[in-house]
């Protein structure tokens, strides 16, 4: 009888040790959502390398392998957002182990080592507004 009366405690310590270790292990875990929009308005314009976007501020290089000699003289207007969510961690990431197995990947995140896993989505158009006004 003193058995099964010892078992149950038995269990409940066994699950409080558990879930201490778990709350442990994701005390360096956190959960995180963001995101933005920016857009600019400008003349595209043909360089060098390429075409970029002459604005007020500066001129921002496109990265692009269309062709966008038709537009070029025109203003522009480009619109992006982004949003990311994900988890920000520092509890250690993998084992020296999994480093041995494939050497090609990257060594994983030293224990601490802040890292981030997670998804970027980004969404970016582009619309003709109108013709460039010409030089004075």
């Amino acid at each position: 009888m003193r058995i099964k009366a010892l078992a149950p405690i038995g269990f409940f310590t066994l699950l409080c040790a558990a879930l201490a270790t778990l709350a442990a292990a994701q005390a360096g875990t956190e959960k995180r959502m963001a995101g933005g929009e920016k857009s600019i308005s400008g003349c595209l314009i043909k360089l060098d390398s390429g075409f970029g976007i002459k604005t007020e501020d500066g001129t921002y290089q496109l990265n692009t392998d269309r062709d966008l000699s038709s537009f070029v003289g025109k203003q522009i207007k480009i619109d992006g957002t982004w949003k990311a969510s994900g988890t920000f961690t520092t509890a250690p990431i993998g084992t020296g182990a999994e480093a041995t197995q494939a050497p090609a990947a990257p060594a994983p995140p030293a224990a601490g080592a802040p890292a981030f896993v997670g998804d970027l989505n980004l969404h970016v158009t582009g619309t003709v507004i109108g013709d460039c006004e010409a030089p004075k």
